[in-house]
């Protein structure tokens, strides 16, 4: 079953790359905001990894600035 073209959190997957993480297939996953990561199957399956970290940093502004963000 092809993960192409599936979400997870604000990732899509774009394509499988010819890599490995342990035993786990890596894919190229395009985040919401633009940007594109590498990341394990495994991680995208169990919810480890949702964004390029933009969402992490989208939660650190909203928590510093009391509620206001900045948009990734």
């Amino acid at each position: 079953m092809s993960e192409i073209g599936k979400r997870y959190g604000r990732l899509t997957v774009v394509e499988k790359l010819n890599k490995k993480e342990f035993t786990n297939s890596v894919y190229l996953c395009r985040c919401d905001c633009g940007n594109m990561k590498e990341v394990s199957i495994n991680k995208l399956h169990t919810g480890h990894t949702k964004s390029c970290e933009c969402l992490k940093h989208k939660i650190r502004s909203y928590r510093l600035n009391g509620g206001a963000t900045n948009e990734c």
